[in-house]
């Protein structure tokens, strides 16, 4: 009789103890999970390397060519950083026939964003326009002489200084095809004569210093590197 319970006893430890115990798939199927989760972030860290690797590289180098009304002009812009550039340009821009301004410039750009930007150049400029030009008559046989003021077209060619503001449209991906229309005012500080000596070289006495200011509206097409 012992020996039944003993029995009875130790099957059902048995049963409950089969019971107890996690099935094997169970157990298969964590490690598949378990698996698939660190694997994933591998997969993660490789995208991003990929992405990281299709991004271009700086544009640092801007040529292009400027147009306008009877206007022409060229430029190149270094890059020094996202806010601020150095350059150089040469143009020739005509309002009219009258009022004309042409020269060679460095200048230095501050962006306020990646579009809008404000300059400031200085270099040579020659600018003619109508201005008031004071003329000296000539003294025949003791009579006459002195001085006189009159309206005319003069030149003014020297220092210049030349502040401005523009607009940067780098359409599509960065770099390469670019669009920049601006406006300049070219502040000229030199010397002050009638156009029509300029034009037969007649070289008088007449000459004085003076200042005359600009207007300068182009737009530039150009290529980025």
């Amino acid at each position: 009789m012992r020996t039944s319970k003993l029995i009875a006893i130790f099957l059902a430890v048995f049963a409950l103890t089969a019971m107890a115990a996690p099935p094997a798939k169970t157990t298969t199927q964590s490690k598949t999970t378990t698996t698939a989760k660190t694997t994933t972030p591998a997969k993660t860290t490789t995208q991003a390397t990929t992405q990281e690797a299709k991004k271009p590289a700086s544009i640092d180098n801007w040529i292009s060519g400027e147009v306008g009304l009877f206007a022409i002009g060229a430029r190149y812009e270094r890059m020094l950083s996202s806010e601020f550039s150095i350059g150089v340009e040469a143009y020739w821009h005509s309002l009219i026939f009258i009022w004309n301004d042409g020269g060679i410039i460095a200048s230095g750009r501050y962006y306020v964003s990646p579009i809008f930007f404000g300059e400031l150049g200085i270099g040579y400029n020659y600018h003619t326009g109508i201005g008031e030009y004071e003329y000296k008559s000539a003294n025949l046989f003791g009579y006459g002489g002195g001085t006189y003021k009159t309206t005319d077209w003069i030149s003014t060619s020297g220092f210049v200084i030349s502040p401005g503001l523009g607009w940067k449209v780098d359409a599509g991906d960065p770099g390469e095809f670019f669009v920049q229309p601006g406006i300049k005012l070219p502040i000229t500080i030199g010397t002050q004569r009638p156009v029509a000596f300029d034009i037969i070289g007649l070289n008088t006495y007449e000459e004085k210093v003076g200042v005359s200011i600009g207007l300068v509206i182009y737009c530039g097409l150009g290529y980025a590197f």
